[in-house]
């Protein structure tokens, strides 16, 4: 019987043609080089970007303007250098003795335009509180402001510089006042009594 197994005579099975070689995809190779360059970079910066972040004072309660600033409303938080964090008051700065300048909402990154030094009182004068009711103070009554106080029957009058001030729901003002220390328990007695007046000095 004839072998139909063997090779076609005459041919060696080493001599046969080899099938047609995959090429290479050059772009692919390139591309994908190209990502993990990119995705090195991107690893790279985010590194870079986490270590560049410093440590900044941040609003967590309201503040209104003219108030003293209380620590119970500030945080801190962090961000990236830039040219604007030097504007912006670094972790433990203290704030004693400064004002809101202006309403300060949850989430405002504190800075030196927010704020205002509260005025320094005369050697010898004290610090007041009190809640004036509403008409009975200028509207436009702002920190450092010299005024007079007077009391309801209009008996008197002792001249105060605002401290701080804050306006509340139903239109009275909430008012650190400095007055002379003489003068100090009058003031304190016509506030609790309800009778203080404030006018401005021209």
């Amino acid at each position: 019987m004839t072998d139909l197994s063997l090779s076609t005579p005459g041919v060696a099975a080493d001599d046969r043609p080899a099938g047609p070689r995959r090429a290479v995809r050059v772009p692919y190779l390139i591309g994908a080089a190209g990502l993990a360059l990119a995705l090195a970079v991107l690893v790279l910066w985010g590194f870079t970007r986490a270590a560049d972040r410093t440590e900044v004072i941040v609003v967590r309660a309201p503040v209104a303007a003219g108030t003293p600033i209380p620590a119970s409303a500030l945080s801190t938080t962090m961000v990236g250098v830039d040219d604007n964090v030097g504007r912006l008051y670094p972790a433990g700065t203290d704030l004693s003795g400064v004002v809101a300048a202006t309403n300060l909402e949850p989430g405002d990154l504190l800075s030196a335009s927010m704020v205002e030094a509260a005025p320094a009182l005369p050697e010898g004068w004290r610090e007041v509180g009190a809640v004036v009711r509403r008409g009975r103070f200028p509207s436009t009554v702002q920190v450092g402001d010299d005024m007079v106080a007077v009391p309801e029957d209009g008996t008197g009058e002792l001249p105060v510089v605002v401290v701080s001030s804050s306006v509340g729901d139903d239109g009275s003002m909430s008012v650190v006042l400095g007055v002379d220390a003489t003068n100090a328990p009058v003031v304190a007695q016509w506030a609790a009594g309800g009778r203080l007046t404030l006018v401005r000095v021209l």
